[in-house]
């Protein structure tokens, strides 16, 4: 929720982690298996490692404990994995200078940070949500951790077997190959803008041309509307704008109001749709999709995922096409990245950092 004064203003119910897919682009009988399902197959809540106050997170945050469920359904207490930090990002929330009264105007802006760190094998994520003062709401991933990787025979490029020995990675130590692989993490966002009833826009800018009119040749415009039932988005470009507006709530100007998906870079998955491994993570080929609530649809691979024989999740939620005007929505957005290994990932990589935002 967002506080307007007195007021509690809703936003989304739930905004989780709901798959994650790491296929490596090896096809020797021992790689050709490596595609994990982080979230599905391991668990990013059973993996959540203890933060670290100084390192981790900073020396004044507030460190939580969670308790989740074991193995057998019993209580696990897990120590110190969720930190809670406000920091001052050494930008101005807003500014202004005027030139003629010399007058300045600009405010710090201030976020608050929370943070959990799973460590699935090799790797370990960084997943923030951020809250800042003009009520938007960032979620962060940053990926850190050790590259997986194979034995070769060369030391350096110029050895004989370097070519072959290098076909699916990068030489990033002498007769060690970090394997080539993408990391697609698909976010769960249950949105209530200003309550459940809500509808998707698509606010697209169109080039005009203009004719007659000595003082412009073209110019933009806004072409506004509404998508009407459950689908799956291609790769999004800056030549259109996704908003969700509440069914029943006016600003003071009459506009619904409404929250605006605002997309960071993120790679889909290029893998062939026939390819095992993408059929049980076919979220990963989209950028986004919308689908209407039901509670049993909470996994964008399905319930199962190491265990599917055919696709699940969420091409099978969207089948029937149900409509998502004036509903429930919930947003399902892919983060992902290609990881193509270098020297300077290694014995311990530097981060990666992806992200997208709710303004």
């Amino acid at each position: 929720t967002y506080r307007d004064g007195n007021q509690a203003r809703q936003i989304a119910y739930e905004i989780s982690t709901s798959e994650m897919f790491v296929p490596y682009m090896e096809p020797s009988k021992t790689w050709a298996y490596r595609a994990y399902m982080d979230v599905g197959e391991y668990g990013f809540g059973a993996l959540s490692s203890p933060l670290k106050a100084g390192s981790d997170c900073p020396a004044n945050a507030k460190f939580l404990d969670a308790t989740i469920s074991d193995d057998h359904g019993k209580p696990l207490r897990l120590k110190n994995v969720v930190c809670v930090f406000e920091r001052d990002t050494g930008d101005p929330l807003w500014r202004h200078y005027e030139v003629f009264t010399e007058s300045h105007e600009s405010r710090p802006n201030v976020e608050l940070v929370v943070r959990m760190a799973p460590e699935v094998g090799n790797y370990d994520y960084l997943l923030d949500w951020v809250f800042n003062r003009r009520g938007e709401i960032e979620v962060r991933v940053g990926a850190y951790g050790i590259d997986a990787t194979k034995a070769v025979a060369a030391k350096t490029m110029r050895d004989a077997t370097a070519k072959e020995d290098t076909a699916y990675g990068t030489l990033i130590a002498p007769q060690l190959v970090g394997v080539n692989h993408d990391h697609f993490m698909s976010f769960r966002v249950d949105l209530d803008v200003d309550g459940q009833k809500n509808r998707m826009v698509v606010d697209k800018f169109v080039p005009k041309t203009l004719s007659g009119n000595p003082l412009r040749r073209s110019i933009w415009q806004v072409e506004r509307s509404t998508v009407d039932t459950e689908r799956a988005f291609e790769p999004m470009h800056e030549s259109a704008y996704f908003r969700f507006e509440s069914d029943n709530t006016l600003n003071a100007l009459a506009n619904p109001t409404s929250f605006q998906l605002a997309p960071g870079h993120a790679d889909l998955s290029i893998l062939s749709d026939d390819e095992p491994q993408q059929q049980r993570a076919a979220f990963s080929g989209a950028s986004f999709w919308v689908t209407r609530y039901h509670p049993d649809e909470a996994f964008a691979a399905g319930v199962y995922p190491n265990q599917n024989r055919k696709t699940e999740g969420l091409p099978v939620f969207i089948e029937n096409h149900e409509s998502i005007k004036n509903e429930d929505l919930v947003l399902w957005y892919t983060i992902g990245f290609r990881h193509q290994t270098r020297a300077e990932d290694w014995p311990v990589m530097p981060v990666k950092r992806i992200s997208f935002m709710l303004k």
